[in-house]
């Protein structure tokens, strides 16, 4: 049951609704869109690319880095950083050729529906024939087990992404670049380097801020700078005390609004003093206009 291959009808990946869906593609669908891509004819194809006419051999596949990007809804970092891991686990070689990407598929024909389906049936041959030697079925045993070698040398793409596993807020960015998830583990990291806030209530501050202000978004090479300048911020303002930290735009209006009270009351005062005859200016006249008394700056 978890041995051996299956044929999967490549127009699944042409025209079926699910695999057209539009969506973020996961490593597994990018991997699979590269082998999909990937010139399965023994003789070499030409293909006009940009303007450009490409010949590409059994087992080879020119995708640039910008349309990758868009069709797996990457950035384009992403992309790169996804085909440098895929060097690293000898699945791939990538060249250069006319200003594009040529992405060659290493060992390509364990992947050929058409190589499987061969061995397969040799394999079943084998099985059902007493005293044959089933020298297809080691052959296949050494394929799965170089796989699953290569997914234990790179957890990466043997389990799940721990970002995905414990997501516990999401700051939206431009439109290209999607969700930024903050996972528990980049939390904790923060709150030992800022310890006099609380950085969970300040990330959540920042999604609400980066929602209300969608044309201030930051870009998914950004958004950590504009994190750590934010909760930099809010450190400075809980250690300086009240004498030393700036007033707020709230504790500014209500200061002037307190000022324009106090000054209405005096204007009060002053009037009913000198209607009973009893006001006397700091000099010491009697004049209605002596000891003029300040008006507060107006309040916006």
């Amino acid at each position: 049951m978890h041995r051996g291959y299956f044929p999967l009808w490549r127009k699944f990946f042409e025209d079926h609704p699910f695999w057209k869906e539009k969506r973020k593609f996961s490593r597994a669908e990018a991997w699979i869109d590269i082998l999909i891509n990937t010139n399965h004819k023994n003789t070499p194809v030409e293909r006009l690319v940009n303007g450009k006419l490409v010949s590409i051999g059994y087992g080879e596949c020119v995708m640039t880095t910008r349309y990758c990007g868009r069709r797996w809804g990457w950035h384009k970092s992403s992309v790169h950083d996804f085909l440098g891991l895929l060097k690293k686990m000898a699945q791939i070689r990538t060249s250069v050729e006319l200003g594009m990407t040529k992405i060659t598929v290493i060992n390509f024909r364990q992947y050929d529906t058409r190589e499987s389906i061969n061995s397969d049936t040799e394999v079943n041959t084998a099985r059902t024939l007493p005293g044959h030697c089933p020298d297809k079925l080691k052959n296949l045993r050494t394929i799965e087990d170089s796989l699953r070698s290569s997914s234990n040398s790179c957890p990466e793409m043997a389990s799940p992404s721990s970002e995905l596993q414990a997501v516990v807020v999401e700051v939206p960015l431009i439109p290209r670049d999607g969700l930024f998830k903050i996972t528990q583990e980049m939390i904790d990291s923060w709150t030992a380097d800022f310890p006099g806030i609380d950085v969970s209530c300040e990330l959540h501050k920042i999604r609400q801020w980066n929602i209300s202000n969608p044309k201030r978004r930051k870009t998914r090479g950004g958004i950590k700078r504009h994190i750590v300048a934010w909760l930099g911020k809010a450190q400075d303002r809980s250690r300086a005390t009240p004498a030393q930290r700036a007033p707020t735009p709230f504790e500014q209006r209500r200061a002037e609004r307190e000022n324009m009270v106090d000054f209405v009351r005096a204007m009060e005062k002053r009037q009913e003093d000198i209607l009973n005859g009893s006001y006397k200016s700091e000099e010491g006249s009697n004049r209605p206009g002596a000891g003029a008394i300040e008006c507060p700056k107006q309040i916006q």
